[in-house]
């Protein structure tokens, strides 16, 4: 329990955050993480997703949560970016809850507020091609078919970045921006916490 403590103490205090890793092997360990972390706790992973994944207010309560999952962690240390277990996190949500984003992408709703030029680009990425977020997402982080999959949503993601507005992404954070924004648009339908 207490490496998972500091595990969150270490890696979302604002100035730790580190960088994109794309490492298959990382990134899988970091899912199965964010897999055992959603299976028992939705509703508090759900609030966590509602609060801007960038702020102290986030880190703090990851730090609070992380205390009562520390079976999630296992043995030894993991570092990753903040981006890329928020992203980690809503995907599982996604999945877990059997969340279409098809359905969810299509329904109305509360509008959603982007927080970034970066959120605007995922929100309008997801609305646009859902079918396509959702068979990304439906990859392996790191694989052969998740490289092809963004190859496939390149230039939905270009449309939609904003004029003048620039992302500057690797794979690892293109799906977690692309799982976060999927999520919030479940959850704005009533779908984001459900089983």
């Amino acid at each position: 329990m207490m490496l998972l403590a500091y595990l969150a103490v270490a890696l979302w205090a604002p100035q730790a955050e580190g960088p994109l890793s794309n490492d298959p092997v990382a990134l899988g360990k970091m899912h199965e993480v964010a897999r055992c972390v959603v299976k028992d706790e939705r509703k508090i992973v759900a609030k966590l997703l509602r609060i801007d994944w960038r702020t102290v207010s986030y880190a703090d309560r990851l730090r609070e949560n992380a205390r009562r999952k520390g079976e999630c962690l296992g043995n030894g240390v993991l570092r990753f970016n903040r981006l890329v277990f928020a992203g980690a996190l809503a995907e599982h949500m996604v999945e877990s809850g059997r969340i279409d984003i098809t359905r969810t992408a299509a329904a109305e709703g509360q509008p959603i507020v982007a927080r970034s030029p970066t959120e605007v680009m995922a929100l309008c990425a997801v609305k646009a091609q859902p079918a396509q977020v959702s068979a990304m997402l439906g990859t392996g982080p790191g694989s052969t078919e998740e490289r092809a999959a963004m190859r496939a949503l390149a230039p939905t993601l270009g449309d939609c970045l904003a004029e003048g507005a620039q992302a500057t992404l690797n794979a690892a954070g293109t799906r977690s921006v692309l799982a976060l924004a999927a999520w919030h648009i479940a959850d704005a339908r009533g779908a984001g916490a459900a089983k």
